[in-house]
C-alpha cells in the first residue's frame, strides 16, 4: 500500500461549532442505516462532503473514508484505495486481496471483490464506507463492479457515496428495493433560517433578515454562493447595496463573488490563492517549492495556510496533523481560470517546480501529471519509462495507459524501455498490431553504434518476446516458437522476469505441436520462475499445465504429488481459499476419483465447491464441478440427483458465449446422459462431428462411438456397431502413437463393449487387455469401474487366461474393487478436510518428472483441465488471446 496517498483516507474536518446544524438532513443519513447505498448528488459548493463529515462527526460514528479523484479511474487502483480506507476501521480486512490486486494482472475483479464481500461479512463490526467525489472516476469497469459489491453487501455494511452526478449504477431498481436513500440539490439548499445562522457566522455580523431573504433568493440556498457572500459581506458597510449588485445564474454569482473575496484579500495572499491553485493538495514545503522564484512569497506557505484556514477561504485540511491541505473543488476551478490571466506569469514553470518537488519526494504521479500540465513532455517521457514496470507489476494499466496516450510518439524514438512497456499494454488489452511500429522503434534504437553490446542483447531479447506473442496472435506459430527461442538466446541468465515470460510461452506454444520433451522443460522452467518474482497465478497455472500432461501419459501418481506440493505452497502464502485454490482441489478432486478414492474426492470437490460458491458468481469452475457431482451420483446409483446437476448446467451455460473450453463441457454433459439412458439429450450436446484436431473433438467421438453403441444395441443397428468400431480403432492408433495412455485406455474398454455386442469375446478380450497395459490400475481404477458391470465376464476371464499374465493381477484388482459397496456419504464435518501432503513439504521447484515422458511424440493436444482449453496449441480459459494466459506478464 506504500503507493497509495494516505490523505485520500481522511475525511474533511472543521471546527463544529463553525457549522451550520441541520438535523433534518442528519436524521435522513441515521434513517440510510436500513438502506445499501446513501446516494447524496448535487453540483458543486452544495456541501455534499461537508453534510457528511458533520454527520459523523456529530454522531460520534467511525467511517472508512476515501476522497476520489480523476487519477484513480483505474478499477485495480480504486479498489486498492478501497481496501485502504476499510484497513483504517480494521487493519486485516481484505489483506490478501489486495496483495493480489497488486500482482502483475489481477485475477478478475468479482472473484476477489466476492471475497472482501465475504470477509466483511464475518467481521464482528458494522462498517460505513463513504467515497467522496464518486463522479471523478468515470470508468464502466469501476461502476460494474460496484454494483456487484453494493448488491452483495452484507448486513453489517454501508455505503454513502457523494457525486456531482448520478452515478452510472442501477439507482431505480434499487430506488425500488429500498435499497437507496437519496439526499439532492433541493435537499441541500439552505433554508431561510439556516442561511440566516450561517451568514452570522461566517461574516461575523448581524445580517438583516431582508438581506438575508435577498441573498438566499438570489444564491437558491447554493452554499457555495453563500459563503462567498459571507466573506464579500465582512466590514461591508451597505449589505443590501451589496445583494443588487449581482445576480442571474449560480456560474455568474460565483464570478463574481470570487472577484469579491480575491479583491479584498491583502497582496501576497491574493497571489499564494492563485499560483498554488494549481496543486489538487499542497503542504507548507510544496508550496514553497512552487512559489521559490516569488521573493514576496517565498517561505511565507506556512503562515498564508494557516491565514486561509482561519478565515475559512476554502481551505479543507486532509490530515490530522494540519500538514496537506486542498482547495475547495469548486473554488480551486475557480482560481485556475484566473490563474493564466496574470500578466507576466508563467504557469508551466509553477507546474515544472511542483514537479521537480513530488519527483523528490518519491510521488512519480503527482510529478507526471505536473510535468505533463507543464507540456514538458521529455522529462514526462523519463518519468513513466522510469515507473511503468512497477505499474504493470501492481496492475495499474488503465493510468499507465492515460499517461502513456499523452505523450507524443517522439519520445519512444530514444527510449526502447518506455515503448516496450506500452507494448505491455497493447498486450493486456490484446492489441498486437498496435505493438508493432513500437517493437520496430526498439529495433532502430539498438542498431546505433552508441548501443552497448550488453544492452542491445538485451532489449532485442524483451522485444523478442513481445513478438514472439505478436506472431502468434496473428497466427504465425512456427515465428512465434522461433522469436521466442531468439529471445532466450539473446537474454542474460540474471534477467528472471522476461526469461520466465519467454519460458512460460515457448513452453505452451512447444506443447501445442507436439514437442513435448522441450515443451515441458521451458514450462518447468517458467514455473519457477514465475515462483520467484511472486507471480502466484502464472506458477499454479503451469502447475496445472504440467499435472494434465502427467496424467494423460498415465503418470497419475506424478500428477497427484504435483497438486499436492503445490496446494501446500499456495496454503503456506494463504491464497488457498482464492479462485486458483479452487481451481487445484478441483483437479485433485479428478485425479483422486480417477483412482477410486471417492471419498478423498468428495471431499476434494466439496472444499472446491465452497471456494466457488464464496465468491457468489456461477464460474466456469461450476459448471466443471457440476460434472464431478453428476458423475458421482452415477457411480453411487442416484440418477434423480445427477440429473439434478446436469439440468443446472444447462442453466448454467445458456447465457454463455461459446468456447472451446464450453463446447467440451457439453460434450462430457452429453457422456453422462448416455450412462443415464438418455441417447437423444446427448446426441443433442455432442455436436458435429468433425476430425480430431482438439480435444473437444477427440472427446466428442469417444462420446459418439459410445452412442452408436447404445443405438446399435437398442435397434439391433449393426451398422451402427461398425461404424463405432472403425472410429475406435483408428482413435486407438493416434493416441497409442501420441503414447496418451489414458485415452488408450478409454478407447480400449470402449472397444471391447462394442466387440462383445458385435458378438466378438477375442477382439474383447484383447481391448480390454490393451487398455489394462496402458496405465497403473490402482491410479486409474475409475475409469474402468464406470463399466465395470458391462466388464465384469471380460476381466474374469482375463484373471483366468495364464496367457495374460501381465495384465492378470489388474484384473482381479478391478473384480475385487466390483463387490457390492455401501454408498459413498460424507458428512459435514469432512468438508473442510483438505487432501495435501504434509504441511511441511519444501517449495515445489522443477521436478524431474518431465524425464519420464522424453519420448513422448507427436501431436499433444492436453485433456480438459480446470486451467486448460485445449486446441492445436494450449490455451487457457481466462483470456480470448490463444497464447497466454491473462495472468501471465510482466513480473518483479
Amino acid at each position: 500500500m506504500d503507493t497509495l496517498l494516505q490523505t485520500k483516507l481522511y475525511a474533511p474536518r472543521r471546527h463544529r461549532a463553525d457549522w451550520v446544524t441541520r438535523p433534518r438532513l442528519l436524521d435522513r443519513l441515521d434513517a440510510s442505516d436500513t438502506a445499501r447505498l446513501t446516494l447524496i448528488a448535487a453540483p458543486a459548493g452544495f456541501g455534499k462532503t461537508t453534510l457528511v463529515s458533520d454527520w459523523l462527526a456529530r454522531r460520534g460514528r467511525d467511517a472508512a473514508w476515501l476522497s476520489l479523484d480523476s487519477a484513480d479511474a483505474d478499477p485495480v487502483l480504486f479498489w486498492r484505495y478501497v481496501i485502504a480506507a476499510l484497513q483504517t476501521r480494521s487493519p486485516e480486512l481484505g489483506a490478501e486481496i489486495a496483495q493480489l490486486l497488486q500482482m502483475p494482472q489481477s485475477p478478475p475483479l468479482e472473484p476477489l471483490l466476492a471475497r472482501l464481500i465475504n470477509e466483511i461479512a464475518q467481521h464482528q463490526c458494522d462498517l460505513l464506507l463513504i467515497l467522496d467525489d464518486y463522479h471523478t472516476v468515470e470508468d464502466a469497469q469501476i461502476d460494474a463492479s460496484l454494483q456487484f459489491f453494493i448488491e452483495h453487501m452484507p448486513p453489517n455494511c454501508r455505503l454513502v457515496l457523494t457525486s456531482r452526478v448520478d452515478p452510472n449504477l442501477p439507482l431505480a431498481r434499487w430506488r425500488v428495493r429500498r435499497d437507496l436513500v437519496e439526499i439532492r440539490a433541493d435537499d441541500l439548499r439552505f433554508t431561510a433560517d439556516e442561511a440566516a445562522d450561517f451568514l452570522a457566522r461566517e461574516s461575523g455580523i448581524v445580517v438583516p433578515a431582508a438581506v438575508v431573504t435577498a441573498l438566499d433568493t438570489r444564491t437558491e440556498g447554493w452554499i457555495a454562493g453563500l459563503q462567498m457572500a459571507a466573506l464579500s459581506l465582512q466590514g461591508n458597510q451597505d449589505p443590501a447595496a451589496f445583494v443588487d449588485a449581482f445576480g442571474g445564474s449560480h456560474r455568474y454569482v460565483m464570478d463574481y463573488l470570487t472577484d469579491e473575496v480575491l479583491d479584498r484579500q491583502p497582496a501576497d495572499v491574493h497571489a499564494f490563492l492563485l499560483k498554488t491553485s494549481i496543486l489538487d493538495r499542497c503542504c507548507a514545503d510544496l508550496c514553497d517549492a512552487v512559489l521559490a522564484a516569488d521573493s514576496t512569497l517565498a517561505g511565507q506557505s506556512r503562515r498564508l495556510l494557516a491565514h486561509l484556514d482561519r478565515a475559512h477561504l476554502f481551505l479543507t485540511p486532509l490530515d490530522d496533523e494540519g500538514r496537506w491541505y486542498r482547495y475547495h473543488h469548486l473554488f480551486a476551478d475557480l482560481l485556475r481560470r484566473r490563474l493564466p490571466q496574470q500578466p507576466g506569469l508563467d504557469v508551466a514553470d509553477l507546474h515544472r517546480r511542483a514537479a521537480r518537488w513530488y519527483v523528490e519526494h518519491g510521488s512519480a504521479g503527482e510529478a507526471i501529471q505536473h510535468f505533463l500540465a507543464a507540456e514538458d513532455v521529455e522529462a514526462a517521457a523519463d518519468l513513466v519509462q522510469a515507473e511503468g514496470e512497477g505499474m504493470l507489476f501492481r496492475g495499474e494499466i488503465q493510468k499507465l495507459r492515460v499517461w502513456v496516450s499523452a505523450l507524443p510518439r517522439s519520445v519512444f524514438v530514444t527510449r526502447p524501455l518506455l515503448s516496450l512497456g506500452t507494448c505491455w499494454i497493447h498486450y493486456f488489452r490484446h492489441e498486437p498490431d498496435e505493438a508493432i511500429p513500437l517493437l520496430d522503434l526498439v529495433d532502430a534504437y539498438v542498431a546505433s553504434p552508441t548501443v552497448t553490446e550488453a544492452a542491445r542483447r538485451l532489449w532485442l531479447g524483451e522485444a523478442s518476446v513481445l513478438r514472439g506473442w505478436v506472431s502468434h496472435a496473428l497466427g504465425d506459430t512456427q515465428s512465434a516458437i522461433a522469436l521466442l527461442c531468439r529471445a532466450l538466446d539473446l537474454l542474460p541468465e540474471d534477467e528472471i522476469n522476461y526469461r520466465g515470460l519467454a519460458s512460460f510461452f515457448l513452453g505452451s506454444l512447444l506443447l501445442g505441436v507436439g514437442e513435448i520433451d522441450a515443451g515441458i522443460q521451458h514450462t518447468e522452467l517458467g514455473a519457477e520462475l514465475s515462483r520467484r518474482v511472486g507471480n502466484y497465478t502464472a506458477y499454479i497455472g503451469t502447475q496445472t499445465i504440467l499435472s494434465t500432461v502427467e496424467n494423460e501419459r498415465g503418470f497419475a501418481k506424478a500428477a497427484r504429488r504435483r497438486l499436492e506440493e503445490t496446494l501446500a505452497w499456495l496454503a503456506r502464502q494463504h491464497l488457498d481459499q482464492l479462485p486458483l485454490g479452487g481451481d487445484l482441489y478441483l483437479s485433485m478432486g479428478d485425479l483422486l476419483y480417477q483412482a477410486n478414492q471417492v471419498e478423498a474426492a468428495v471431499r476434494c470437490y466439496t472444499q472446491a465447491r465452497a471456494i466457488v460458491e464464496s465468491y457468489l458468481r456461477q464460474t466456469r469452475m461450476l459448471i466443471t464441478l457440476r460434472l464431478a457431482w453428476a458423475h458421482h451420483h452415477i457411480r453411487r446409483g442416484c440418477p434423480d440427483d445427477a440429473l439434478a446437476e446436469l439440468r443446472q448446467i444447462e442453466d448454467d451455460v445458456a447465457d454463455r458465449p461459446a468456447s472451446a473450453e464450453l463446447e467440451e463441457t457439453l460434450i462430457e454433459a452429453g457422456a453422462l446422459h448416455l450412462r443415464l439412458g438418455n441417447p437423444a439429450q446427448a446426441r443433442r450436446w455432442i455436436g458435429d462431428v468433425g476430425a480430431p484436431l482438439t480435444e473437444a473433438d477427440i472427446t466428442r467421438q469417444i462420446v459418439l462411438a459410445r452412442l452408436w453403441l447404445v443405438e446399435g444395441q437398442a435397434h439391433s443397428r449393426p451398422d451402427r456397431l461398425g461404424a463405432a468400431a472403425a472410429l475406435l480403432n483408428q482413435l486407438l492408433v493416434d493416441q497409442k502413437a501420441q503414447r496418451r495412455n489414458r485415452r488408450v485406455a478409454q478407447v480400449g474398454i470402449l472397444r471391447a463393449l462394442v466387440s462383445l455386442a458385435q458378438g466378438d469375446p477375442l477382439v474383447a478380450a484383447d481391448s480390454l487387455v490393451t487398455a489394462l497395459a496402458a496405465v497403473p490400475v490402482d491410479d486409474y481404477a475409475g475409469i474402468f469401474l464406470d463399466d465395470g458391470e458391462a466388464l465384469r465376464d471380460l476381466l474374469a476371464q482375463i484373471v483366468a487366461d495364464p496367457r495374460r499374465q501381465d495384465v492378470r493381477a489388474a484384473a482381479q484388482t478391478l473384480l475385487t474393487l466390483l463387490a457390492p459397496a455401501e454408498p459413498v456419504t460424507v458428512q459435514a464435518d469432512d468438508a473442510a478436510q483438505i487432501v495435501t501432503s504434509s504441511p511441511d513439504l519444501a517449495d515445489p521447484s522443477p521436478s524431474a518428472n518431465w524425464r519420464r515422458c522424453a519420448s513422448w511424440p507427436a501431436t499433444f493436444p492436453p485433456k480438459r483441465s480446470p486451467n486448460v482449453l485445449s486446441s492445436p496449441w494450449v490455451r487457457y480459459a481466462h483470456t480470448p488471446n490463444a497464447f497466454t494466459p491473462s495472468w501471465m506478464c510482466i513480473a518483479g
